[in-house]
């Protein structure tokens, strides 16, 4: 064997290097190999073969990871190399077998993120050569899972990405795979299987040359034995040691911006400034430990920045979170409305996705919610199938009674034929659905299953863009990942809602349309640090360096405490900080021409701190700062419309991507002249439009959730209640708001069904007994087949071995029949509506409408009390007082209006929830019950919907969970710009 040892900086490898690379590759293509230490740097070596030879087999210009693939491929055939999705999926199933691991899952089934970590664990521990600690029951729980693991890819013949390199270093090492010519580059600090496999190929290959990076500097680089002649670089030598810098480094600005939206803007602006000079966006690099944060945000914000006419483009290194793609979105609704036994809401998203072609089964969404507010549906298949029969027949019935007149018949049959239409409609989708939603079965039948399925609705649709043609193949490699898992697993038969649970879980850490190996000229590039070393960049701006990420030094191992982890000894802090050295290094040479480095000092509202490293380039005339960014078209809007509003005008303004300013004048008119009022900010968004004032004028009858709705934010009222705008899509199943209607459905059976109602002491069993049996009929009606599900069933009706939370019902409700209290059952769900008779007298003058449905009216001789059954938290006194909840005194209020015989003794909260059974009585602390109170807010906050002001409201714990979130006009420093406090 001949070698070759070069030692250098790292950046650019030696020409000499790729010359004899070529030469070898044009007399032997099949026995030269280049072995490099990322995936970019292989691809980047690949085209300059395609350029400068003619041709390049790919599989030769490879990683370390991808080199260990193709020696086990060639030298045990036998063998069969898995991918992450087969490798969690058999971790998952020995988990599942496995009761010892019940010392680390309390719970039954653990979700994706658990086992991922279970299996990032044992991928370091075998990586590194490492021993899991012992000394307790989890880690001896731990360790029998990871020798059943080991067990089973020895049975089967296995080899996971830890195993595939040990396997290629015995081929190498044995003879097994024979190894000519080898060039090895680049590679900083192998791990131990890493470095196994390079020494196998450094022993065995008749030639080997190699190139090592490495520079005079110990905080990086272990000094070198020989005496090697070495390249010096002034850089290289002194980071990390001295604060000085040659100044032919070409650092051109360092910043500390407001926040990453503020950082990228400002980069993305001095990006437009380098292609307005000439530069070619290919030339052009943003670097960042934290790439699919830049690149989700890149995406937001580099269609609003021109650069000579073009918007700026870019491409990401790890592609876009599939689950995010609108193709595989409308996958997912069609899978959640399934498990979720067709919501409403969730059947009114599936059909909103243009991705199925439904043809004559297309439903509208308007038919939809139509439906089910006519018929009474909450969800659920059987309600879906039996409530519009019995609509058509109360239809049916009123139109063939005698009295009903003849203009009312038409209209009733109208009705009558638009609910048989929609149920023949819906008749077939449950039918062309049922194998989804038919039993259990294997992952791999729930697969077939619904590729069926999607084939029948032409999925992704005959106009889909590119991007959904990327997404829709990553998603059918997942796919096809879990089928060739399921081969090697026990045909286990799961529920579709854990085939949902699981599928989502894969395709949530998978990426659609990852960066072409062939980069256009046109685009931007966003890479993560460790993928430029030995590279050269004409343009690098290194972005997000904050202390959180750089270094990224991270202290523990999953499931193990610190103490276990330094036991573990699978890699020190030192080695983890010159690792992260190294690659800040690297970064900093990959730039040719001009580097920019910046930071965020808050994230979402977080604090933030510049990396100390940022800090080490005291450099002069290199301050940068947010300033205008006169490339961005919400920019330049803004700033035209400041000019306009001041009479004035910039005579070189290029407004060519601005709409028409005549356009612009007429919206600003619209905006601020039609106006109510005079708003101080563009936050108070006051609308007037006399639509308003007709909808919420005297004769308007009002819902108390409507004002309560109001009262929290009116911007969420107009865009819920007033524009009734559909809610964003959520991929995740919802169980709560099915949970309410559950346990008011049990309540009103218990007391207008049960034989034992009211109960007492000498029927209590009985009573219990048939509360849980009503409550079990209306779980299993609704049909969700989740594991949050059957937590809440078990919670509520309980188990051999935990007693359910009704129970406690029935307790309270033998203490209030002791005390006298009765519950008629006229008054239970009690509907009323002032629409047509008078309203509420108000204390000026004027009258308020009120309508809605009191869940429990509760008499005692001559009084009466309101109850409102929650699930959830209940509203205090302070609340009611503060105008933000209004239901029990406005209920009282509208008793006392329509049942003047009865005096009014107090509202109250029926809370039933996991935790407690408990009632409050938040209407005492007043005389009156907070009634004055209650309709002196209400007649303010109708007042406000008159006038259409729908100012948003900020409220911290609300706004992060708020549906309309995405489209809110709130600005938290809307008070220095002279809006409210």
């Amino acid at each position: 064997m001949s070698a070759l040892t070069r030692y250098g900086l790292p950046k650019t490898i030696p020409d000499d290097f790729f010359a004899k690379y070529f030469r070898e590759q044009k007399a032997d293509p099949t026995n030269a190999w280049m072995i490099l230490p990322v995936n970019r740097l292989a691809e980047t070596i690949r085209r300059r073969s395609r350029e400068e030879n003619g041709f390049c087999i790919p599989s030769r210009i490879t990683t370390i990871a991808d080199f260990a693939k193709t020696v086990v491929t060639t030298a045990f055939p036998n063998i069969r190399i898995l991918s992450p999705i087969e490798q969690n999926m058999i971790f998952s199933e020995i988990v599942g077998r496995n009761q010892s691991m019940l010392s680390i899952f309390p719970e039954k089934n653990p979700g994706a993120a658990a086992i991922e970590n279970l299996v990032t664990l044992y991928n370091t521990l075998r990586y590194r050569r490492a021993q899991l600690p012992t000394g307790n029951e989890k880690l001896a729980a731990i360790a029998s899972i990871f020798e059943e693991y080991d067990a089973f890819s020895e049975r089967e013949q296995t080899a996971d990405a830890v195993r595939t390199l040990h396997l290629a270093a015995d081929a190498v090492r044995d003879g097994r795979f024979l190894i000519k010519f080898a060039v090895l580059c680049g590679h900083y600090a192998p791990k131990e299987l890493e470095a196994d496999l390079l020494d196998a190929v450094r022993m065995r290959a008749d030639e080997v040359i190699e190139f090592v990076p490495y520079a005079e500097n110990n905080k990086i680089f272990s000094p070198l034995q020989d005496s090697e002649e070495i390249e010096h670089d002034s850089l290289a030598e002194t980071i990390f040691q001295k604060l000085s810098l040659s100044p032919n480094i070409p650092i051109q600005k360092i910043g500390v911006f407001a926040d990453r939206t503020a950082e990228l803007s400002a980069i993305a602006e001095e990006i437009c400034r380098l292609i307005e000079a000439g530069t070619s966006p290919g030339d052009i690099a943003v670097l960042t430990p934290e790439v699919p944060l830049y690149a989700e945000l890149a995406g937001e914000l580099f269609p609003d920045f021109f650069a000579k006419d073009s918007t700026l483009k870019f491409e990401s290194s790890i592609g876009n979170p599939l689950f995010r793609s609108p193709a595989v979105a409308a996958v997912f609704s069609l899978l959640k409305t399934v498990v979720g036994n067709y919501a409403t809401e969730d059947m009114t998203i599936l059909f909103s996705y243009p991705h199925f072609s439904w043809k004559e089964n297309a439903v509208s969404s308007r038919d939809l919610l139509w439906l089910s507010q006519a018929a009474e549906i909450t969800g659920g298949k059987q309600q879906w199938q039996k409530y519009p029969k019995r609509l058509k027949e109360r239809l049916c019935s009123k139109i063939e009674d005698a009295d009903t007149p003849a203009p009312e018949k038409s209209e009733l049959a109208a009705k009558a034929a638009r609910v048989d239409a929609v149920e023949k409609k819906l008749e077939r989708i449950f039918a062309l659905l049922s194998p989804l939603s038919d039993g259990k079965k294997t992952a791999e039948e729930f697969i077939t299953e619904l590729r069926k399925l999607l084939d029948r609705l032409e999925f992704p649709g005959r106009n889909g863009s590119a991007a959904d043609a990327s997404a829709v193949k990553s998603f059918e490699e997942v796919l096809q990942a879990i089928d060739a898992a399921e081969t090697l697993l026990a045909n286990e038969k799961i529920s579709a809602g854990k085939f949902y649970s699981m599928l989502f879980s894969f395709v949530k850490s998978a990426q659609s349309s990852p960066i072409s190996p062939y980069e256009t000229a046109d685009t931007v590039k966003i890479f993560g640090f460790r993928e430029i070393v030995h590279q050269k960049i004409p343009h690098v701006f290194l972005a997000g360096l904050t202390a959180d990420v750089l270094p990224r030094v991270h202290p523990r191992l999953p499931f193990l405490t610190t103490a276990e982890t330094l036991e573990a000894k699978t890699q020190t802090y030192e080695e983890t900080l010159k690792e992260e050295r190294y690659a800040f290094l690297s970064v900093l040479l990959a730039a040719e021409k001009s580097l920019y480095l910046s930071a965020p000092i808050t994230d979402e509202g977080k604090a933030k701190i510049p990396s100390a490293w940022l800090k080490m380039f005291d450099l002069p005339d290199t301050a940068w700062e947010a300033g205008e960014t006169r490339h961005s078209s919400a920019w330049l809007a803004a700033h035209a419309g400041e000019l306009m509003a001041k009479n004035s005008w910039e005579n070189d303004l290029n407004t060519s991507r601005l709409p028409d300013l005549l356009d612009a004048a007429r919206r600003t008119e619209i905006e601020v002249i039609k106006r109510a009022g005079a708003p101080a900010t563009e936050y108070d968004a006051v609308f007037a439009d006399e639509s308003f004032r007709d909808q919420y004028g005297n004769s308007a009858c009002f819902s108390v959730t409507e004002l309560e709705r109001y009262a929290a934010c009116p911007f969420r009222w107009y865009t819920e209640l007033h524009l009734r705008l559909l809610a964003h899509p959520n991929p995740e199943s919802d169980e709560l708001p099915e949970l309410g209607v559950v346990i008011h459905k049990t309540m009103y059976r218990m007391i207008a069904e049960s034989e034992f109602f009211p109960p007492s002491e000498i029927n209590r069993d009985s009573a219990v007994a048939d509360l849980l049996r009503i409550a079990a009929e209306e779980f299993d009606r609704v049909g969700l087949a989740t594991p949050r599900w059957q937590s809440l069933r078990d919670r509520y009706i309980g188990t051999p071995d935990y007693p359910g939370r009704l129970v406690e019902v029935i307790d309270r409700e033998i203490a209030a029949a002791k005390a006298g209290s009765i519950t008629p059952k006229e008054m239970l769900e009690f509907s009323f509506s002032m629409a047509d008779t008078s309203g509420i007298p108000l204390s000026d003058g004027d009258e308020l409408r009120l309508e809605g449905r009191i869940d429990r009216i509760r008499l005692r001789e001559n009084e009466f009390s309101v109850t409102d059954y929650k699930t959830g938290s209940v509203k205090t006194a302070a609340e009611i007082k503060a105008g933000k909840s209004l239901q029990l005194p406005l209920y009282l209020a509208a008793i006392n209006h329509l049942r003047p015989d009865l005096k009014q003794s107090g509202g109250s909260y029926y809370q039933i929830s996991t935790k407690t059974v408990a009632e409050t009585y938040p209407t005492q602390d007043s005389d009156d019950c907070f009634v004055s109170l209650a309709l002196e807010f209400a007649a303010a906050y109708r007042k406000g919907m008159r006038e259409g002001v729908c100012a948003p409201v900020y409220n911290k714990t609300g706004c992060s969970s708020c549906k309309e979130r995405f489209i809110c006009r709130f600005g938290q420093l809307r008070s220095l710009a002279g809006g409210d406090e």
